[in-house]
């Protein structure tokens, strides 16, 4: 069959040998543009990856906690990555510190006991002299690495169930709270009162007091007076509702001279007097080391004198953990 007789049959000429054309297939090139693809695609992954990190970082306690169980959990032969800024937070001790409240009396429209003239002016009023040494003590107690809680820090008026508030809110170990008594007549000297109940460890607080301001120089040694000083049945406020030892100091008495005298001198001796007090009671009662250490897995209590009973301190989701 002739070449125009095969187009008339079929409608295309025929395909002779050799006419189809090779097609050249460059594999170098094919492969180049695969390893180029690939790079590519990873370069994407990590990118993607890079986005989500940053958004789902957390700075936060919890992250920072199970970060450290992480790396504890890990075999101690693999390599540590070099994470400062987590392992230099303080927040990976969970043990609180020695705690001690300070509460200066009065304050506010309370002015407390007063010495005035003859003219019914105000000489001298009891708040300002408990501030004064409350706040010298505070900043005697910070110099020693003590946390310190204050009940009032300015001059208010607070109800004396938000003072043990304060204290017991914050697990304080020791309370001391700051007088100055009064009474017509010659009498002068200094005394601690404690929960008529007598309690050990706040009968050590008061001891180590007095004794440190015995060291001092005071007018007369009226030592520790369990309940009121005319009433042993009763107690003050800040005795019987705090959780932990607690004393309540009577610095002189602001109606005598001689009292006044030495409290103007010997203020800042007083206030050093009263925190090394505290601080060896820390250690006396185990709180503390000789260090400064806690050593105490608990918030202190003073067991003898809560009349409500421990459950309510000690029960699940009250005391740090």
């Amino acid at each position: 069959m002739s070449d125009e007789e095969f187009e008339r049959l079929y409608g295309r000429p025929p395909i002779k040998p050799g006419g189809r054309k090779k097609v050249k297939i460059y594999w170098g090139r094919i492969i180049i543009a695969l390893i180029i693809l690939v790079l590519l695609i990873c370069g994407v992954v990590q990118l993607i990856k890079s986005i989500a990190r940053h958004f789902s970082k957390d700075d936060s306690l919890p992250a920072v906690v199970n970060s450290a169980s992480d790396s504890s959990a890990a075999d101690s032969t693999a390599p540590v990555e070099s994470q400062p800024e987590q392992v230099t937070q303080p927040v990976q001790q969970q043990q609180w510190q020695f705690k001690v409240c300070i509460d200066p009396g009065h304050g506010g429209e309370d002015d407390g006991a007063c010495i005035t003239d003859d003219n019914g002016n105000v000489l001298r009023r009891e708040k300002d002299d408990t501030s004064r040494l409350g706040y010298a003590i505070r900043d005697y107690l910070k110099s020693k690495n003590v946390q310190v809680v204050m009940s009032r820090e300015t001059d208010v008026m607070l109800d004396l169930a938000d003072i043990c508030k304060i204290a017991n809110d914050n697990w304080c170990d020791l309370f001391v709270s700051i007088h100055r008594d009064s009474v017509s007549g010659d009498v002068s000297g200094f005394e601690a009162c404690v929960h008529s109940k007598m309690p050990e460890p706040d009968t050590i607080l008061a001891q180590n007091i007095m004794t440190n301001l015995n060291s001092v120089g005071i007018s007369n040694d009226r030592g520790i007076v369990y309940g009121y000083t005319n009433d042993r049945t009763q107690n003050y406020h800040v005795n019987a509702d705090t959780a932990c030892p607690s004393v309540l100091m009577e610095m002189g008495f602001i109606t005598s001279a001689t009292d006044n005298k030495l409290f103007d001198e010997h203020l800042t001796e007083y206030a050093k007097a009263i925190g090394d007090a505290v601080i060896k009671t820390a250690q006396d009662l185990k709180i503390v080391d000789a260090n400064g250490t806690r050593l105490l897995s608990k918030p202190m209590i003073s067991e003898t004198k809560l009349y409500f009973g421990l459950d309510y301190y000690y029960s699940p989701g009250k005391i740090p953990q």
